[in-house]
C-alpha cells in the first residue's frame, strides 16, 4: 500500500520533492490502482527568444511583418522520481528527457504577433514502478509533445517596435494542442493558459514579470500528488555585460490551486541562469542551466539548454516611422500618415508647410495645399499662410508677430506688440483707455482680457457704470443714501405691469438697500411703503401697492435682513408726489419708499451706499 501521510514529518525535515510529488512508498502488502498520466514538461520556452527571456515571455511584440525562427535543446535530469516514507529516492519514473523546441513567431501588427512551438522528445528513459501499476515510464524517442500556439497582444508598449527600453504590458494566451503521447508523460488533453507579461526596460537592464493561469480539462492524481489548474508566475531579468551579451537570471513557479491538499508537490519552483549573445541584429545564440528549488511537478534535479534564433530584418525603414522605404513617399522624413509623410499642412489653412517644397514634393501634395506657409503652426487667412498681423487694424501688431519673430516682416503694416489685439485703440500698447470716465474703476474689458495687473496703476476693480463717473467704489453714482429718517434711492424699483413681481432689473438696487440696512445697525425698523398712480380703481391700487411693498420686504429678508426690522404698508394712490395728469408725473408716483420708524441715536453724518 502506498501512503502519503506527510503530517508525520515536521515541515523543517521535509525535503523538496520530485515527481509530481514526494510519493511516499511504504510496502504494507496491498496493491494500488492504475495511475493517471500527465505532461511532465515544465520548461516551455518563450516562442520569441529575441523579445523574451528563456521560458518567460515579454510583453513586447515582434514588429509587423517580421519573422523569427529558433530552436532550443533542453536536457532535464530526473524530472519525475519517487520517494519512500523516509524521503529516500527509490525510483525514477523519468530519469532523463531531452527535448528540442522548434519555435516561430510572425508579427501581425506592431501590437500583435502569433508564436508557435513544436516540441519534439529526442530521448526519454525511466524505471519501472512495480508498486505503482501503470505509472512506469516508457523509454521513448522522437515523440511529439503537445504543440503550442501563443497569440500575444501588446496592451501598453513603445511606439518604436523591437526596442527593449520603456514599459510594455502584453496579454498572452498559451494554447496547447493535444498532439503528445499521454502514456509517455508527454501530453495531456487540450489546455489553455491566459496570462499577462510586464516588461520594464532601461538602457542596460530589463525586468520581466509574468502571471498566468493554466486551465486543465482533466485532473490527474498519483496518490497524494495532484495535477490540476495551476497559477504560474515568473520573474526574470536581463543585464547587458558588454555590447550584444546579456546575463539572464530567471525564476519560475506555480501553485496547483485546486489541489485538495497544497503540499510541496503542488508548488513547483525552478531557477535558471544563462547568457544571450546577439551575434548580429538577426542572430541570437544562447545557453544556460538551472535547477529545481522545490521539486514539484516535472521539476528536475538540474537542467541545461542551448539554442539559437534568427530574425531576418524586414524591409528597411530609414526614418523609423513604421512605413518601409519601398512604400514611404518621404523615406527621409518621419511621417505620421500611411504614406510615410508628415502632414503637409499642419495648420490646415491650405498653404503647404516649408518641407514640402524643400523635398520637391509640391506636385505630390498639390491637391491638399499650395505655395509655402511661413507660419506653418498658425492657421492663416493670407496667401503666405499667416494670420492677419493686426486684426483690430490699430497699427499695433498682434502678439504672434513677435512670438514668431516676424516683426521685421510686417514692419510696414504694424509696430510693437498689441496687448489688446481684438480691441482697436489709439494707445501705443494697442489698448483703449482702461478708465475713460476717470473714476478709478476699470472698464469691464480690462478684466475680460486679464489685464488688471497691467493697468493697476490707473484703475482697480470692474466699473459697473463705465460711461458714468462713479463714487461708490464700483464705478457708479450713489443711488442709495441713508438719512436719520429714511433710506433714499435715486432710481426706481420696477415691477411687472399690474403685478407685484419685481423686475430683475431692480435686483441690484434692492441689494444696495439691503447692504445699507445691514450696515446701519442703529436703524431699528424700516417701513416699506408702496405707492401707485391714479390709473385703475382706488381699491385695486391699494391692494397692488400693499403686495408690492410685501414683495420688497420678502426680497430684503431673503438677502439677510431680519423680518422684525421690516414692515410693509401700501398707500395706493393716496400720496402722490407729482401730477397724475402727465406720464412723467405718474411715473414718479409709482414708487417704493423706505421710512425709518424706529432707531437708536442717529449718527451726525448719513451713511451712503
Amino acid at each position: 500500500m502506498i501512503q502519503h501521510q506527510h503530517t508525520s514529518c515536521p515541515g523543517w525535515v521535509r525535503r523538496p520533492v520530485s515527481l509530481v510529488a514526494a510519493l511516499a512508498l511504504v510496502v504494507l502488502g496491498s496493491t494500488t490502482a492504475a495511475q493517471e498520466r500527465f505532461d511532465i514538461q515544465q520548461f516551455n520556452p518563450t516562442v520569441s527568444q529575441f523579445t523574451g527571456f528563456f521560458a518567460q515571455p515579454s510583453g513586447r511584440v515582434v514588429e509587423s511583418g517580421r519573422l523569427e525562427f529558433g530552436l532550443l535543446i533542453n536536457h532535464a535530469d530526473d524530472p519525475l522520481v519517487l520517494y519512500d516514507n523516509d524521503l529516500n529516492r527509490t525510483q525514477s519514473l523519468v530519469s532523463a528527457q531531452q527535448t528540442v523546441n522548434l519555435l516561430g513567431v510572425v508579427g501581425i501588427a506592431n501590437w500583435l504577433d502569433i508564436g508557435f512551438d513544436l516540441p519534439v522528445i529526442l530521448y526519454q528513459s525511466g524505471d519501472s514502478a512495480p508498486l505503482l501499476p501503470g505509472a512506469e515510464a516508457v523509454d521513448a524517442s522522437l515523440g511529439l509533445e503537445d504543440i503550442r500556439a501563443v497569440p500575444r497582444l501588446m496592451l501598453v508598449g513603445p511606439r518604436k517596435p523591437m526596442t527593449n527600453q520603456g514599459t510594455a504590458l502584453g496579454l498572452l494566451v498559451d494554447t496547447r494542442i493535444p498532439t503528445g503521447d499521454r502514456d509517455r508523460y508527454q501530453g495531456e488533453p487540450f489546455r489553455i493558459e491566459p496570462g499577462l507579461a510586464l516588461d520594464i526596460g532601461w538602457q542596460r537592464a530589463r525586468l520581466g514579470i509574468t502571471a498566468s493561469y493554466l486551465v486543465r480539462l482533466e485532473k490527474s492524481v498519483i496518490e497524494n500528488a495532484e495535477v490540476d489548474d495551476c497559477l504560474n508566475w515568473g520573474l526574470a531579468a536581463a543585464f547587458t555585460l558588454i555590447e550584444g551579451l546579456q546575463l539572464v537570471p530567471e525564476v519560475r513557479g506555480g501553485v496547483m490551486l485546486l489541489a485538495d491538499e497544497l503540499d510541496l508537490e503542488e508548488l513547483p519552483l525552478e531557477a535558471a541562469l544563462g547568457l544571450k549573445w546577439f551575434a548580429t541584429p538577426s542572430l541570437l545564440v544562447q545557453a544556460g542551466g538551472g535547477a529545481g528549488l522545490i521539486r514539484g511537478v516535472g521539476i528536475p534535479d538540474f537542467r541545461v539548454f542551448v539554442g539559437m534564433s534568427i530574425s531576418p530584418e524586414p524591409d528597411r525603414d530609414r526614418d523609423e516611422d513604421g512605413v518601409t522605404d519601398a512604400e514611404d513617399v518621404c523615406p527621409d522624413t518621419v511621417g505620421t500618415r500611411e504614406d510615410g509623410c508628415p502632414d503637409p499642412d499642419r495648420d490646415q489653412d491650405g498653404v503647404c508647410d516649408p518641407w514640402v517644397e524643400e523635398h520637391n514634393l509640391s506636385c505630390t501634395f498639390w491637391s491638399e495645399c499650395r505655395s509655402v506657409d511661413i507660419c506653418p503652426d498658425l492657421f492663416g487667412d493670407q496667401e503666405d499662410g499667416c494670420p492677419h498681423p493686426d486684426r483690430d487694424e490699430d497699427g499695433v501688431c498682434d502678439p504672434w508677430v513677435g512670438e514668431q519673430d516676424m516683426a521685421q516682416h510686417y514692419a510696414e503694416q504694424c509696430q510693437g506688440i498689441d496687448a489688446c489685439p481684438d480691441l482697436p485703440a489709439d494707445r501705443e500698447d494697442g489698448c483703449p483707455d482702461p478708465d475713460p470716465d476717470a473714476d478709478g474703476v476699470c472698464d469691464p474689458w480690462v478684466n475680460e482680457h486679464n489685464l488688471g495687473e497691467q493697468f493697476a496703476s490707473i484703475c482697480q476693480g470692474i466699473d459697473l457704470c463705465p460711461e458714468v463717473y462713479g463714487e461708490d467704489g464700483e464705478g457708479c453714482p450713489v443711488v442709495v443714501r441713508v438719512t436719520c429718517t429714511a433710506i433714499e434711492i435715486e432710481e426706481r424699483i420696477y415691477f411687472e405691469t399690474n403685478s407685484h413681481i419685481i423686475d430683475p432689473v431692480s435686483f441690484w438696487l434692492l441689494n444696495k438697500v439691503a447692504e445699507a440696512i445691514e450696515e446701519a445697525t442703529w436703524i431699528g425698523r424700516v417701513r416699506i411703503e408702496g405707492h401707485t398712480d391714479n390709473r385703475g380703481g382706488a381699491a385695486f391700487n391699494l391692494d397692488l401697492s400693499q403686495r408690492r411693498a410685501e414683495s420688497v420686504l420678502t426680497y430684503l429678508a431673503a438677502r439677510g435682513i431680519a423680518r422684525e426690522r421690516l414692515e410693509a404698508q401700501g398707500f395706493g394712490l393716496t400720496r402722490p408726489i407729482a401730477d397724475n395728469d402727465t406720464e412723467e408725473g405718474r411715473a414718479l408716483n409709482r414708487r417704493v419708499e423706505f421710512v425709518i420708524t424706529e432707531q437708536e441715536e442717529c449718527p451726525e453724518q448719513s451713511i451712503v451706499e
